[in-house]
């Protein structure tokens, strides 16, 4: 029995053990009207004497029955959440970066999924981490990105204003940096079959700040202090343009995959799934190591498949030599 096949096997015998749990649920609530029935039958004929003290032990009684119903249907929904979540993480603890890497991306999506319904606690946050330490892409994704990545720098090659931009780039004031980093972003976007955006500029000495993209206005911000801007030079800076719109584009995937033009087997809809579960607000996302480790911290920031699909991009436009 394969890998995947004897996981499989354990989330539907958990979930088997699921439905059992509700049909008991089911019989016990059952158990549970018919007694208030008997009760309110019993209370109705009190009433009949003593209407006002009937009606509240009336009320009473369906108030109590409402809540075991709830209590317990709540109950069995949650369990079996909890199982799946408690059947999936062994499975990840148990993988190799090498089975990680070679599993194919609707499973691992799959995985995923598993571990993010329900609740999510710090233990399926670190299952998560463990899929997100090894880079992937999808493989009918990848094919398309290399194209639409070729396309992005034959355009920039052909442009003598990147090599106008990298040959006086000291001299160059912020505006003219920035605008030759929108000339960027704008042929990428063709070559990404994705819309337009702009980008806005902030100023801070910090030259390890370079920039961010900002989903709810669809804007790239960039830092245009000398410190990043002019001092990273003229390749930082083109990978920075086109890093930050990569998770625009990734967004942006996402997004059809929510309205539902991306679908299952199309060709984008695999490594679509496996962005959304790695987004800042529809899935986990891990933020940079820092000063104090967390659950949500550590070195897959690097690794994960948003940042990495990014990566992949900004490092192939420095590689390509653009302007040289």
């Amino acid at each position: 029995m394969s890998l995947m096949s004897s996981f499989w096997e354990k989330i539907s015998s958990t979930a088997e053990s699921a439905v059992e749990s509700v049909k008991e649920t089911a019989s016990d609530v059952a158990d549970a009207v018919e007694d208030a029935a008997e009760s309110a039958s019993e209370a109705v004929e009190d009433a009949v004497e003593a209407v006002s003290d009937g009606a509240e032990a009336v009320y009473d009684v369906a108030s109590d029955a409402a809540e075991t119903v709830e209590e317990k249907v709540t109950g069995a929904y949650e369990n079996s959440y909890f199982g799946r979540d408690d059947a999936a993480r062994p499975e990840v603890e148990n993988l190799t970066p090498d089975e990680i890497q070679h599993m194919p991306t609707a499973d691992r999506n799959r995985l995923m999924k598993e571990l993010q319904e329900g609740w999510f606690s710090d233990e399926d946050k670190e299952a998560t981490k463990k899929l997100f330490s090894v880079k992937y892409l999808d493989p009918e994704f990848e094919k398309i990105d290399d194209d639409n990545r070729k396309k992005m720098i034959d355009k920039f090659k052909a442009d003598p204003a990147f090599k106008e931009a990298r040959d006086n780039w000291e001299t160059l004031t912020e505006a003219k940096r920035v605008e030759i980093m929108q000339k960027a972003v704008d042929y990428q976007a063709e070559a990404y079959d994705i819309p337009k955006t702009t980008i806005a500029t902030y100023s801070n000495d910090d030259p390890t700040d370079l920039g961010y993209y900002r989903h709810s206005d669809g804007k790239l911000y960039i830092n245009g202090h000398d410190a990043a801007l002019k001092n990273g030079g003229f390749d930082e800076a083109i990978d920075t343009a086109v890093h930050e719109n990569g998770h625009r584009y990734q967004a942006t995937l996402i997004d059809q995959l929510e309205a539902g033009k991306i679908k299952e087997g199309d060709p984008l809809y695999n490594q679509a799934m496996t962005f959304k579960l790695n987004d800042t607000q529809r899935g986990f996302y891990v933020q940079p190591p820092g000063d104090t480790p967390s659950v949500d911290t550590g070195d897959e920031y690097f690794t994960q498949p948003q940042e990495n699909h990014s990566r992949i991009t900004g490092t192939a436009v420095q590689q390509a030599g653009i302007g040289k």
